[in-house]
């Protein structure tokens, strides 16, 4: 996503605002949040008739509560899976096989990626630190 989506007079949203998933390169649904909250802070600024920066800021605001603040992260998990190889996917789709998802816990989960590669366990812990 880009770091300005909005100025005085101007919210963008979808591609515009680069409100893309860079893992699978989608951007419907991360375009129509962006349209949706858009639309709803353009609604408030109508009625205010307020069309200033900092009316419109509730847009990105908005936008990151409800996507959780997620976007800006999703490209480490990107380059997080980038550097994996056919290997290790294989490796690790053997290993979860056993394990019960549901109730995972992240001790476990690094337990296994160490057992795939212990460079790969260093990498996944930065990734957990990120989004917790």
């Amino acid at each position: 996503m880009h770091d300005k989506i909005h100025d005085d007079n101007i919210m963008l949203c979808g591609d515009a605002a680069g409100q893309v998933d860079p893992i699978e390169g989608g951007g419907i649904i991360l375009g129509m949040l962006g349209g949706m909250t858009a639309g709803q802070v353009a609604a408030r600024s109508i009625k205010e008739e307020n069309y200033s920066k900092e009316k419109l800021n509730e847009y990105p605001e908005k936008y990151d509560k409800l996507t959780r603040g997620i976007v800006p992260k999703l490209p480490v998990v990107r380059d997080f899976i980038l550097s994996l190889t056919d290997d290790d996917f294989d490796k690790l789709i053997h290993y979860a096989q056993d394990l019960d998802l549901k109730n995972l816990t992240k001790k476990e989960l690094i337990k296994m990626f160490f057992k795939i590669s212990p460079k790969i366990s260093l990498k996944f812990r930065k990734l957990i630190k990120i989004f917790i």
